[in-house]
């Protein structure tokens, strides 16, 4: 569930947010919505506030939605047999698109924030709170054309359990260029799990088991 090779933070969240997106379109007010004088390519959703800037365009949104607690695809083995992981939080996306002068885009930023997050097995009852931010930066080689991306992830995720220290860890840089990565960079626990590494977990799973 965790949307990977970036984790920002599960993959369902991504899933999330599109719905909440498109509630938000149909909601919001006028003056997000009015088109603005300049054509652009790719045309932004109907949620983003675009205005002149310069020789361009500059297009931003800000949502927010609060979900869980939700399986979080991961299944931990405790002492009295295999559990699941629940994940629950404010997801807040705070995102920002450029066009060039053609009404091409030339880049995008989308920063995620989690508030009030938390990690929880319900059987035992035990819950540990977890701090997110993730930056990812789209820059476009041709502009208008979003399969030229290089994308620059900045990720910072940590939970600590008083005495424990941090029980879980994914933080570090991550840049690509289509299907091809480019650097990859820090301590990442979940990259790690759901890559095979089921070890990588298991400070967070004792955190949680009963």
């Amino acid at each position: 569930m965790f949307s990977l090779p970036r984790v920002s933070l599960f993959g369902r969240r991504a899933l999330v947010v599109v719905s909440v997106l498109a509630a938000l379109a149909l909601a919001a007010p006028v003056s997000a919505r009015q088109p603005v004088v300049q054509q652009l390519n790719p045309p932004p959703q109907d949620y983003y506030t675009c205005t002149p800037l310069g020789n361009g365009t500059i297009c931003h949104a800000l949502i927010s939605n609060s979900y869980g607690p939700d399986p979080a695809g991961i299944t931990c083995q405790g002492a009295a047999g295999p559990f699941e992981v629940f994940d629950q939080a404010t997801h807040r996306v705070d995102a920002t698109r450029w066009y060039d002068s053609e009404g091409n885009i030339v880049k995008r930023i989308r920063v995620h924030t989690f508030l009030g997050a938390s990690l929880s097995n319900p059987a035992s009852g035990r819950s540990v709170g977890y701090s997110q931010r993730d930056r990812d930066e789209e820059i476009f080689a041709i502009p208008g054309d979003l399969d030229s991306a290089t994308l620059y992830s900045e990720n910072k995720l940590v939970a600590v359990v008083p005495g424990a220290g941090a029980v879980l860890v994914e933080n570090g840089r991550f840049v690509a260029t289509g299907d091809e990565v480019l650097q990859r960079v820090g301590r990442r626990d979940l990259s790690d799990f759901f890559a095979g590494d089921t070890a990588a977990l298991d400070r967070l799973c004792s955190a949680l088991d009963g």
